[in-house]
């Protein structure tokens, strides 16, 4: 592995500096232990995963050019598995990389946001990972996730209490992500309304 990576290290350390200018944009931080000094191969790999998450993302309201583009079978909730009760956050647009799909629904008035991810190169965690190291309460990178079960399915959760604003699970045909950002304080999905998404997907 040492051997396979050296050719890169010199490349990849000298774009580093850019990344992490590019990650705090985001809305991101990176460990200060990853440097140019420090940095071994098991650090070198984690970070080239999460920097490939600041590629840009294509964009469309197809879903078969969504699921094309990314090569994951991917097949929204249907409407009446959003959150809202009668009133779901609508659908936006579809996002998409290669071997990542997200659907994006965005309710300007309310200010709430949904995402949906599925991906089948990245793990649950590394999907939510942007997400975990923002500074919204119950979202810090540091938490331990509460373990729901549904259906003989373990669900991670980051939230306020038993809300829940940030989850992933892993299923045979991929891993998935739900990120959802409420309009007000003390609010998320609560344990009925995350697991008939989780069900839906």
């Amino acid at each position: 592995m040492k051997n396979n990576l050296r050719p890169l290290r010199q490349f990849t350390m000298m774009i580093i500096s850019a990344l992490l200018c590019i990650g705090f944009l985001a809305g991101c931080t990176v460990s200060s232990d990853i440097s140019q000094e420090t940095v071994s191969d098991e650090k070198l790999l984690s970070a080239m995963r999460f920097y490939s998450f600041l590629q840009p993302w294509g964009e469309t309201q197809s879903l078969s050019v969504a699921t094309e583009s990314s090569e994951v079978d991917f097949v929204p909730p249907s409407e009446d598995a959003l959150p809202g009760e009668s009133d779901p956050v609508p659908l936006l647009t579809y996002r998409y990389m290669t071997g990542t799909v997200e659907a994006l629904y965005r309710d300007e008035e309310k200010n709430t946001e949904l995402r949906i991810r599925k991906s089948t190169a990245r793990s649950g965690e590394e999907l939510v990972e942007e997400y975990r190291r923002d500074n919204r309460k119950g979202a810090s990178s540091s938490e331990e996730a509460r373990k729901e079960t549904f259906d003989d399915l373990t669900v991670y959760c980051l939230g306020d209490g038993d809300l829940t604003e940030i989850a992933w699970f892993t299923k045979t045909d991929g891993n998935y992500a739900i990120i959802y950002t409420p309009g007000t304080e003390d609010s998320g999905l609560s344990e009925g309304e995350l697991k008939t998404l989780v069900s839906a997907l």
